[in-house]
């Protein structure tokens, strides 16, 4: 029982904080530079740490590259 209650805590505090890293990403997708340098690097964190599939990562990591290089001209 011990070990079920642990395992869904663990699994609920991994979801609770991706949900805050897109929450920020989302945030930090205004013009900003900074900021989108920002979210590509949480992306990469995320991405490294097993919170999203190879695809959505490379989607999103383009996007904001792109949104990036349009600010930066």
């Amino acid at each position: 029982v011990v070990l079920i209650a642990a395992g869904l805590a663990l699994f609920l505090r991994d979801r609770a904080r991706q949900k805050e890293e897109q929450a920020a990403e989302q945030n930090a997708a205004t013009d900003n530079p900074d900021r989108l340098a920002d979210a590509i690097l949480a992306l990469d964190d995320q991405y490294e740490t097993g919170g999203m599939t190879k695809e959505d990562y490379e989607q999103r990591r383009a996007e904001l590259k792109d949104r990036l290089r349009n600010v930066l001209g």
